[in-house]
């Protein structure tokens, strides 16, 4: 039974396309189309970088791990699995040790708690157009033989940006330290733990947002990206 967690991370954009991902993760090519999609929400679909036989690799997820609700009976999906707690939660720690991923990203929003503003703001990175969370995977099965492999999002404490609005905030891994993060071959928690830290407010940018239907946000209409001043 997963842990008591800070939802945080509900929505994100993932404009980049296969090209853009190939160069930024220096990653091999999918034998899939990467859809870029302004509104991702929990249980879509998502592109997300493994680390196999010294190669990265764009694989396939649906966002969000799924378990039995053993109270309800019913199926249910963890998006978001807190920093603080990744190492020691037992529905948490396997995936920490040894299924870290990256998953890539443009942007991700939050949303107003207070006031009569409630438009959602989008948080993206000054210098980076494309820059990746730190994720986990597991595969899950209903115990039919169907086999789905699921990932989900590690928070942090926000940075003095984004807790203006939410006491929480997506890890999003510094480039230097993506390697480090999908090595299986590291497993020494204080090392992997220390990667997890809320990123820097100063390399950081928001704006208001209009924030698509799901159902309208897998096209080509998407946000303006930053343009990247390296």
């Amino acid at each position: 039974m997963p842990c008591k967690l800070g939802w945080m991370c509900g929505r994100y954009v993932q404009t980049a396309n296969v090209a853009e991902i190939k160069k930024r993760f220096r990653c091999k090519s999918p034998d899939f189309e990467i859809v870029p999609n302004t509104n991702i929400a929990p249980t879509t679909i998502i592109p997300t970088i493994l680390a196999e036989r010294d190669e990265r690799r764009v694989v396939r997820t649906r966002w969000g791990f799924d378990f039995y609700d053993q109270k309800t009976g019913k199926e249910k999906a963890v998006f978001n699995a807190t920093a603080e707690k990744v190492a020691k939660s037992n529905f948490f720690r396997k995936s920490f040790l040894t299924r870290r991923c990256l998953i890539p990203a443009t942007g991700f929003y939050e949303w107003p708690k207070v006031g009569d503003d409630r438009r959602p703001r989008l948080y993206q990175l000054k210098d980076e157009e494309i820059f990746a969370f730190a994720g986990m995977w597991r595969d899950w099965s209903k115990g039919e033989g169907d086999v789905s492999r699921t990932a989900t999002i590690i928070t942090t404490e926000s940075n003095e940006l984004v807790g203006q609005l939410h006491h929480r905030m997506p890890v999003i891994l510094h480039q230097k330290d993506e390697s480090a993060w999908l090595d299986p071959g590291i497993s020494d928690e204080k090392a992997l733990l220390s990667l997890l830290k809320p990123f820097p407010s100063k390399l950081m940018s928001v704006e208001v947002a209009t924030l698509p239907s799901t159902r309208t946000a897998s096209s080509r209409s998407a946000p303006k990206r930053k343009k990247s001043s390296k």
